[in-house]
């Protein structure tokens, strides 16, 4: 019996270093790969959300741009990584110390599941069968290739992690990781020093970035003094409207019935305030001004003029095709039939489109304008009066552009499709955050979003990691965060609906305008989605739940009760369903609106997570 035994143990020695040889080359190239990927950032984020499911799906939680608002981020910071920027910024480090501490890192913590291939090939092994069967010794072998180059990699690390002190080679993995873990303890403390003798710290801090661009300093365990903000959890289960909904159901039911016979007619007088806006971009003064200035420019005895009156004709055009184009844009309103759902989506489309081309138009025609006034400045000095007609022409567009776009609100509708970029210069590391030498730093920080105080879908946690020294910033790492609502939750949405009985009534339009609440279940299936795309998560996301809604159908002034099924798309701005008005037994179809213009602002508020 004892003979067998050592035959398999030498069979397997054999076997392991005949893969050693067949793989080394074949799969060098690919594991460098995935050393790189690994260096691509100093520290890691692992969401593990409140349902715990990270758990069971750990590689999609990792360094996501999108988290559950409600869960607990574990940071990780990857000293390798760190060491490989002090060492392209400083010298006298070993040349690729950083990398080796990556990948001796990577494969410490590795280190178990490796061996569990090991034993679990040496127990599949048996000689016999292998020696009648040749095909079944090639595949184990084949096998212990894969396995073994995660050692393999290992000796390329150190001399002393190939042979150790006495320059025998063991090929056995557990020899080889306990060297590389006494290497990787020595390499560490040898950067460590370094950094020390240098002066090279570190600061890592976080901020809330909320949608209005306001921002707060988060305390992260370990990194600095910073006071917790106070406890907060985003509800996932609201089911009675908050205090601010039911004021805003109260102006939902009185403006229902002060329009409830009004049918569609009511949305045709918000799309008049779109066209009131426009028409104002036609009768103001543009051509007023520019005309006054060009009548002073032609008096103008000047060699230097000639460019001039180039810009200024061309300025000219320009605000013509410009006013050319806003009438076009009346002219699509003024032609509008607003009778249907589907109008009323074009019609939004359009206003989004109205606003886009302001801005980008307007400030083309301000940026000629401002040119303009700037080449008269600094070409004909001795011409006040002209220089001062130049000047009203800039000023009056910019402040016509800048009341526009207040009008208009296009910051929240940018804001609401991609987003305001976080401005990471105005982040700054306060006095309370510390200075850490990397013997002190952390390797691992939790922060749980419960800590952050007050939050929304759609706000932002900023992370900022920085490597200096006194005299200068070594290596700077920006990072933002997303957090929505992921888990499976309910939104509840206020607001009006236009109700569409299916029996006779005594409803006079098509449409009956009703106030309603809405409770819509999110996140159930589409999770993945969730996590992977913040446009998603701000326009396409969808649900399904219940209706309450107090039509009044029978005309007495008095609402009744209709429930039924709602199905919202495009982040609540459609919700549409059928239900049935509880008091007659008329059954309804409907649809609600959620309209990001302020201009067009008729249909659900939603909840509110302050």
């Amino acid at each position: 019996m004892s003979i067998k035994i050592n035959v398999r143990v030498l069979t397997f020695i054999c076997c392991y270093c005949i893969s050693i040889v067949m793989s080394y080359g074949q799969n060098k190239e690919g594991q460098d790969k995935e050393s790189d990927d690994n260096q691509k950032s100093v520290f890691f984020i692992l969401e593990k959300d409140r349902d715990g499911d990270y758990q069971d799906k750990e590689s999609s939680y990792i360094n996501n741009k999108i988290v559950d608002i409600n869960s607990v981020l574990q940071i990780d910071l990857d000293l390798g990584t760190i060491t490989s920027k002090i060492e392209d910024n400083t010298t006298g480090l070993p040349a690729g110390i950083g990398e080796k501490i990556n990948k001796l890192t990577f494969a410490l913590k590795d280190r178990k599941n490796a061996l569990k291939v090991f034993d679990s090939l040496l127990g599949t092994y048996n000689y016999d069968d292998f020696k009648k069967n040749p095909d079944l010794n090639k595949e184990w072998a084949s096998a212990m290739q894969k396995s073994a180059m995660i050692v393999v990699n290992l000796w390329d690390v150190s001399s002393y992690i190939a042979s150790g002190d006495d320059g025998n080679a063991d090929p056995l993995p557990g020899p080889t990781y306990e060297r590389a873990q006494i290497e990787l303890e020595r390499m560490t403390k040898e950067v460590e020093d370094f950094a020390e003798k240098q002066g090279v710290y570190v600061q890592f801090g976080a901020w809330l970035y909320k949608k209005n661009n306001q921002n707060t300093a988060l305390h992260i365990p370990g990194f600095d003094s910073i006071k917790p903000q106070t406890p907060y959890q985003v509800e996932r289960w609201r089911i009675l409207p908050t205090t601010e909904q039911l004021a805003q159901l109260q102006d939902a039911s009185a403006l229902a019935q002060e329009n409830k016979d009004a049918g569609l007619s009511v949305l045709k007088k918000a799309i008049d305030v779109q066209v009131k806006q426009l028409e104002g971009v036609v009768t103001g003064q543009f051509n007023l001004l520019v005309d006054s200035l060009s009548q002073e420019v032609k008096q103008v005895v000047d060699d230097r003029i000639g460019p001039i009156i180039t810009d200024l004709d061309a300025l000219k055009t320009k605000i013509n095709s410009f006013k050319s184009s806003v009438k076009e844009r009346i002219s699509y309103y003024e032609n509008l039939t607003v009778n249907s759902q589907t109008s009323v989506i074009q019609v939004l489309t359009h206003i989004e489109g109205d606003v886009n081309f302001i801005e980008n138009d307007g400030k083309a025609l301000l940026a000629q304008a401002t040119k303009l006034y700037d080449d008269i400045k600094a070409t004909i000095s001795d011409a006040a009066i002209l220089e001062g007609l130049a000047e009203n022409v800039k000023n009056h567009f910019k402040t016509w552009l800048d009341a526009t776009l207040e009008k208009t609100n296009i910051s929240k509708i940018k804001e609401l499709l991609q987003g305001t970029p976080v401005d990471f210069e105005l982040l700054k590391f306060s006095d309370k955050v510390f200075k850490l030498s990397l013997k002190d730093l952390p390797k691992q920080a939790d922060l749980d979003l419960y800590s952050t105080g007050v939050r929304q879908d759609g706000d932002r946690i900023a992370f900022k990691f920085e490597v200096a020294t006194k005299e200068k910033t070594i290596y700077t790492e920006n990072r933002e965060v997303y957090m929505f609502r992921i888990l499976p939750h309910i939104e509840s949405t206020v607001g009006v609906i236009f109700a569409d009985p299916l029996a006779r009534t005594n409803v006079q339009t098509q449409f009956q305008m009703a106030p309603y609440y809405n409770l819509i279940l999110k996140g159930l299936w589409d999770q993945k989605l969730r996590r992977e795309s913040v446009t998603y998560n701000k326009i396409f996301n969808w649900g399904i739940g219940l209706h309450i809604s107090a039509p009044d159908f029978d005309g007495d002034d008095v609402p009744e009760l209709g429930t039924g099924l709602v199905v919202s798309i495009l982040n609540d701005y459609v919700q549409s369903g059928i239900a049935i008005n509880v008091f007659t037994g008329d059954p309804y179809w409907y649809f609600g609106l959620r309209l990001p213009i302020p201009s067009f602002n008729i249909g659900s508020i939603p909840t509110s997570s302050n």
